[in-house]
């Protein structure tokens, strides 16, 4: 009896035991499956994040290459703009100036010849009011010598008629008189025409 309990006892203690082994196998395999698995997923999340960092970096890297090339398109056309605009202003002022130049001196072309046109007006007037002038002395001037002439010839008839001359040197002294006033009638008309000339 005693050897039989020992012999279920030795085998009840090796199954216990071969229980406990295989629960501690169990147990060791499922904590290396564990930590493997641990280690594995660690390893994949590690892995997959440095490959999320690398292709955020890669999407960042090119959304700033496009954000840069962005603003440097707008820098670009903001400054194109801007030169645009500066030589637009400075094209329009330029041709502004050459415009008002080119008014300035049409009006200048113009006022000389009104100013040339009016100056002939008033030239040709003065000549008018010149020779007005010059007939009406010239006319005063012959009325005057007419005047004094049929004067002087009067007095002198009246003296002669006074004194007593006898026709003919009445006769021959008036046609003395006449010539001399028609000699000196022509040579006044003669200045005149010159003066007029």
């Amino acid at each position: 009896v005693l050897l039989v309990q020992c012999h279920v006892r030795k085998l009840l203690a090796v199954r216990r035991a071969n229980v406990l082994r295989d629960q501690r196998d169990n147990r060791a395999a499922t904590i290396i499956q564990s930590n493997w698995k641990t280690f594995t997923c660690s390893l994949w999340y590690l892995n997959t994040l440095a490959d999320i960092v690398l292709v955020q970096g890669l999407w960042r890297t090119k959304q700033a290459v496009r954000e840069g090339e962005r603003r440097r398109f707008e820098r670009d056309r903001i400054a194109a703009t801007r030169i645009q605009t500066s030589w637009r202003g400075f094209s329009c002022a330029v041709t502004y100036f050459n415009l008002l130049t080119d008014v300035v001196i049409v009006q200048s072309i113009v006022r000389r010849r009104e100013a040339s046109q009016r100056v002939a007006v008033l030239r040709h007037e003065r000549n008018v009011a010149s020779a007005t002038a010059i007939q009406a002395c010239w006319r005063r001037h012959v009325q005057e010598m007419d005047f004094h002439t049929l004067l002087y010839s009067v007095i002198k008839m009246q003296r002669m008629r006074r004194t007593k001359v006898t026709e003919n040197n009445s006769a021959t002294m008036i046609q003395s008189q006449w010539r001399c006033f028609r000699a000196s009638a022509i040579f006044l008309e003669t200045v005149a025409d010159v003066l007029i000339v």
